[in-house]
């Protein structure tokens, strides 16, 4: 068995730098978990049971795909009139593991991942109470949809990851050099037998995969207005139950005639 540190380096189809570690069982326990991976890079994935830490360097395109997701998710909020947050370099913490230099401790950060709805609203209620609140609510409730803005096979175990996180949604977005075009997946992370790609967002309705690669387009290289107005053809804003008529009252007490 070996007992050397594998180390591997690529670059990604939107030009950034993507580093991977990977430590032999023999060597897991002795690995210091906890020791500040952001120093190397961003987006940092800790999976100690795996015995594998990837993080990377993003180039500049990598970076303008991830602010464009803040944009998108931002806009299609104040069309469906639906809160939103971002929690941008948020690292998630698996349930389940031992969180302090363990075996079994699973740490991931997304390029960009929000609370929507429900969520949102709870965390803007958290936080008036006060940062620690709005600290302890992140650290105890998984975002809604998380967004992956250059994939590559590092990536691979995320959207599992992400699953056992409790995460409802995922966005993977990727390049094609032959078309200069980006290229997108939706994932439906809690789908039954494992995340599996679905045709259009549960989260954001409406929004299909096939349209997103336009929609990060436009959101790159537009301004909000028009970006709102892109949203706007796209979106489904849900319409809310007509109230039933209300119930004519019963005749009151006829008045004797004289």
């Amino acid at each position: 068995m070996g007992t050397s540190l594998e180390t591997e380096s690529i670059i990604g189809p939107l030009g950034s730098e993507f580093y991977r570690i990977k430590v032999p069982a023999i060597m897991r326990e002795a690995i210091n978990w906890d020791y500040d991976w952001n120093k190397l890079g961003k987006r940092v994935m800790i999976d100690a049971s795996a015995g594998v830490i990837t993080w990377m360097s993003p180039g500049t395109t990598h970076e303008g795909a991830a602010a464009a997701a803040d944009k998108i998710v931002m806009v299609a909020g104040m069309i469906l009139n639906c809160p939103t947050v971002d929690r941008r370099g948020t690292r998630w913490k698996i349930p389940g593991g031992s969180g302090k230099n363990g075996p079994d401790k699973i740490e991931v950060e997304a390029d960009a991942s929000f609370y929507i709805g429900q969520k949102a609203e709870g965390f803007y209620t958290a936080r008036k109470r006060g940062i620690k609140a709005a600290k302890t609510y992140v650290g105890q409730n998984p975002p809604d949809l998380v967004v992956e803005a250059e994939v590559t096979h590092f990536d691979a175990r995320k959207p599992a990851h992400y699953k056992k996180l409790g995460a409802r949604e995922m966005w993977q977005l990727t390049y094609d050099d032959e078309l200069d075009a980006y290229e997108a997946t939706i994932l439906d992370l809690q789908a039954e037998g494992g995340p599996r790609p679905i045709a259009q967002s549960m989260i954001l309705p409406g929004l299909k995969a096939s349209r997103l690669p336009k929609i990060y387009e436009m959101a790159e290289t537009s301004g909000l207005p028009h970006l709102n107005a892109l949203l706007k053809k796209e979106i489904i804003v849900p319409v809310p139950p007509s109230r039933p008529p209300p119930k004519p009252k019963p005749p009151g007490p006829s008045t004797p005639r004289m």
